[in-house]
Parts: structure tokens; sequence; C-alpha cells
């Protein structure tokens, strides 16, 4: 009798993790699905917000410096492997499309020394402008809370989509394509 009481009070307990679990993986599904719903930026949204940040020559850019044209703006850091590994596919992508500025923004508050940026930037041969985001102010401006991140603006400056993590050739490819198309539409 022992026994059969153990073993309903055992699959009551699977029953509640696996329900627990369920709920768990709704969650994460709402969650993901909101700040996919945020990051897609529609016509009617205000240009992103500017910034203003010195490049690793000593120049100092805005956002807004780049109005008519699409921007690709790539926040990275030295010490991230995805970084490194994606790092070839920004400068493949901003070589083949001089139309679309691409900008990369180091994320200089979490090196331990602007050496090790330059470093980076020699070993990737990466001739793109390099923002240095030393305090974090446009990381956090934009939501950015994981490395590598890509944010795409429209010509008029709307952020239009984030990629998160490493990307890859072809997701920028489709990603500026479809740009095109949206504003094609108009």
């Amino acid at each position: 009798m022992r026994d059969k009481h153990y073993e309903a009070e055992r699959g009551d307990r699977t029953r509640n993790r696996f329900a627990l679990l369920v709920i768990i993986i709704l969650v994460i599904v709402a969650i993901v699905n909101h700040v996919r719903a945020d990051t897609k930026e529609t016509p009617d949204r205000p240009a992103a917000e500017d910034f203003f940040l010195e490049s690793l020559e000593g120049e100092w850019v805005r956002l807004s410096d780049y109005r008519g044209k699409p921007v690709l703006l790539n926040f990275w850091a030295s010490w991230c492997p995805p970084c490194k590994e994606e790092m070839p596919a920004i400068i493949e992508f901003a070589s083949s499309h001089p139309d679309i500025e691409v900008l990369t923004a180091n994320l200089t508050f979490t090196e331990l020394s602007l050496d090790r940026v330059a470093e980076f930037v020699k070993e990737q041969q990466l001739l793109l402008p390099v923002l240095l985001d030393d305090s974090g102010t446009v990381a956090r401006k934009y939501g950015i809370t994981a490395y590598p991140s890509s944010l795409i603006f429209n010509q008029e400056g709307r952020r239009v989509e984030t990629i998160v993590g490493q990307t890859d050739l072809a997701r920028l490819e489709n990603a500026f394509k479809a740009l095109t198309k949206t504003d094609e539409k108009r």
C-alpha cells in the first residue's frame, strides 16, 4: 500500500515538473516575441536616438551624419570569440556594399585596455570606422546586452532590425534586401 502511495506521489511530482517546464518555455517564448516586436521599427516610429562617439582615429561621429544612407552598426569586444568569428563577414559585407555605411562600435567599457582594441583591429585588418563606447552609454541607449550585436538603420535613421549574437554574410544580405524592398514600397 505504501508503494502505491509513493508511486502516485512520484507521478504527481513528475506531472508538476512537466507543467512547470511548459510554463517556463511559454514565458520565454512570449518574452522573445515581445523583444522581437520591440526591435522592429515601423515607419511611424521616430528616428533612432542619435549618439556622438569618438573613433579610434580621434574623430567624432554621430549616427545622424549618415542620414540618407542605410547603416549597419556592429557592437563588438576584442575578448569576445563570436565577435572575432563574425568580423570577416562584417568586413566582406562592407566591401561589397559601398552604398551602405558600416560602422563598428567597440564596447570599450568592457576592455582591459585600448591597446587590446588596436591589436584586434590590426589582427582583423579592420579598415572600417571603429567607434569607442568607453562609458557604455550607446550600448545602453540601444539595449545592447549580448556581444556581438548589430543594428540596422534605414535611410531615415530608423532602426529597422536588431541582430543579437553572431551574424554572417547571408543574414546581413537578407536584412538589407528586406530593407530595400520595404523602402521601394513607399
